[in-house]
């Protein structure tokens, strides 16, 4: 059966309701207090049963990736789908490139994959690689379910809240400078440059 994985805080398997699984607060819920905020501003890829907290939520058959988040700005989660992460992660470090803007992305440790080299060793300001791995709830048992692979939060647009969670819900690795608002241009025209040449 084909898994799609990763629809805001949702796992589940095609066509097969029962398998819906949802992210457990212990991951998005340290998140939170870390960056002191109640909620999300934004879930583009949310879903009816998520337990992730969000003011504006995309949920199907509305279509997050082709929406345009800056009508949200703030804080944004995104748990794209783990088949085809990377235009999800491009349009993180979109939103995170505005001013005053951050989004966490939770994603598969896969540091061999292009979309890995193109949007989170070269766009991401931070990557916390979380101690556990994720253990999914099952909504209509309450069961859990635990994750094939470790996990990590991807943090784009500022490291806020990065330095609370170190040491606790996982290990920070930071890769560059926070966005400085002088610099945001040249470091879109880099980053855009990034994902060109990974297109050819």
């Amino acid at each position: 059966m084909t898994e799609q994985l990763g629809i805001d805080g949702v796992r589940s398997a095609v066509a097969v309701d029962s398998d819906v699984e949802l992210t457990p607060p212990e991951v998005f819920g340290p998140v939170l207090a870390a960056l002191r905020a109640d909620a999300f501003t934004l879930d583009p890829c949310s879903h009816s049963l998520a337990l992730v907290p969000a003011r504006h939520r995309i949920v199907p058959p509305d279509d997050g990736l082709a929406a345009d988040w800056s009508r949200w700005p703030g804080l944004a989660w995104v748990n794209g789908p783990y088949s085809d992460i990377g235009p999800w992660l491009e349009r993180c470090w979109r939103y995170g490139s505005m001013v005053g803007c951050i989004a966490v992305a939770l994603v598969k440790v896969d540091t061999a994959t292009s979309w890995w080299r193109r949007f989170v060793w070269a766009a991401a300001e931070a990557v916390l690689f979380l101690h556990e791995r994720v253990r999914f709830i099952k909504p209509d048992a309450g069961e859990r379910s635990g994750a094939k692979w470790p996990s990590a939060l991807v943090f784009y647009g500022a490291r806020n809240g990065v330095a609370a969670l170190h040491g606790r819900l996982g290990e920070a690795m930071y890769l560059r400078p926070p966005f400085l608002t002088e610099h945001q241009a040249d470091a879109e025209a880099i980053a855009a440059r990034i994902v060109g040449e990974g297109e050819r």
